[in-house]
């Protein structure tokens, strides 16, 4: 089972290295669309991310996902089949703990002056609260 979140914690890191963060702005905006389209889909990367990490890492290292042998020729498939259902959910799970982080300006000081025409309201950061069911 640690070789599934250290493969998922991998996969997700890569998706978000390779897809939305400011530290790899400058290769991710000049991507052509066809990889764009590929990489912006946290399951369609997760997937491909989770078999190049079984060949890569679990081959060489002989660390099978779930316990199965890492020589065998369905071990990617599996852990690509793995990082397919998890790396969305890690991904948006890392992206809803850093909104929550954010910190919301309590005056219109902390905004520069806008261009003609824009808002100068402060931004407000909802946070997301879980559905009430009735329970």
């Amino acid at each position: 089972m640690e070789v599934a979140v250290f493969y998922t914690t991998i996969s997700t890191a890569l998706f978000y290295l390779m897809s939305r963060a400011k530290l790899t702005q400058f290769a991710w905006s000049r991507y052509p669309t066809w990889l764009d389209y590929w990489l912006s889909c946290a399951a369609c990367s997760g997937f491909w991310f989770g078999v190049g990490i079984a060949v890569l890492i679990g081959r060489t290292q002989e660390v099978g996902v779930f316990g199965l042998d890492p020589l065998a020729w369905y071990t990617p498939l599996v852990a690509g089949a793995t990082e397919m259902v998890w790396t969305p959910i890690l991904a948006r799970l890392m992206i809803v703990s850093w909104m929550d982080l954010l910190v919301e300006p309590d005056d219109t000081d902390a905004i520069p002056d806008a261009r003609e025409g824009e808002s100068t309201e402060p931004l407000r950061i909802i946070p997301l609260e879980p559905p009430d069911n009735g329970a």
